[in-house]
C-alpha cells in the first residue's frame, strides 16, 4: 500500500472511531437520561401515594372524632334540638372524600376493607339516631329504662364494631406507607 492509501484509511478508521464515539456516548447519554426520568416518576408516583394515604389516615381520624363526640352527645343530650341529620351529613361528606381516595388510588383490598366500614359506620349513625330519637319521645320510653338500656347497649356494640373496623382500617394503610 502507498503512504496516500494508508493515510486515507487511517483518517477513515479515525473519523468512524470518533462518530462511533459520539454516538455510542449519546446512546448511553440519552439511555441514563431516560432511567433517570423513569426513577424520578416512580419517586413522584410513590410520593403521591403516601400523600393520599396519609389524608385518608387523617380525615379518617376526623371522621373517628366527629363520631366519638356525635355518639357522646346523643347520650348526653337533654336537649331536644341535636341536630342529628346535620352532624351524619358531616360525617358523610369526609368519608365521601374517604371513597373516592380509596377507590381512585389504593388496592382493592383496602377498597373492600372501606365498604365494610362504610356498613358498619352507618349501622353506628342508625343506632345513634334511633337511640336519641326515642331518648327524647314523651311517653314512649319515659318510664320504660329496660328499653332505653336495651337501645344504649345497641349504640355501644355499634360503636364498638366501628372503632374496631376503624383500627382494621388503619392498620391497612399504615402497611401500605411501610
Amino acid at each position: 500500500m502507498d503512504q496516500n492509501t494508508t493515510t486515507i484509511i487511517t483518517s477513515i478508521i479515525t473519523v468512524l472511531g470518533t462518530l462511533g464515539g459520539a454516538i455510542t456516548g449519546v446512546l448511553l447519554s440519552n439511555r441514563h437520561t431516560l432511567k433517570q426520568e423513569e426513577i424520578k416518576l416512580k419517586q413522584e408516583k410513590a410520593k403521591r401515594k403516601t400523600q393520599i394515604i396519609e389524608e385518608v389516615y387523617q380525615t379518617l381520624i376526623k371522621i373517628e372524632d366527629l363520631c366519638v363526640a356525635f355518639a357522646y352527645d346523643v347520650r348526653q343530650s337533654v336537649r331536644s334540638d341535636l341536630d342529628t341529620v346535620g352532624r351524619i351529613k358531616e360525617i358523610r361528606t369526609n368519608l365521601e372524600r374517604v371513597k373516592t381516595l380509596i377507590w381512585l388510588y389504593l388496592p382493592k383490598p383496602i377498597v373492600i376493607d372501606f365498604n365494610e366500614h362504610m356498613n358498619i359506620i352507618q349501622n353506628f349513625w342508625d343506632a345513634a339516631s334511633f337511640f336519641y330519637a326515642q331518648k327524647g319521645k314523651r311517653g314512649f320510653l319515659k318510664g320504660s329504662s329496660d328499653t332505653l338500656d336495651h337501645l344504649e347497649e345497641n349504640l355501644t356494640e355499634a360503636q364498638t364494631a366501628y372503632e374496631e373496623s376503624l383500627q382494621k382500617l388503619q392498620g391497612k394503610l399504615e402497611k401500605l406507607v411501610e
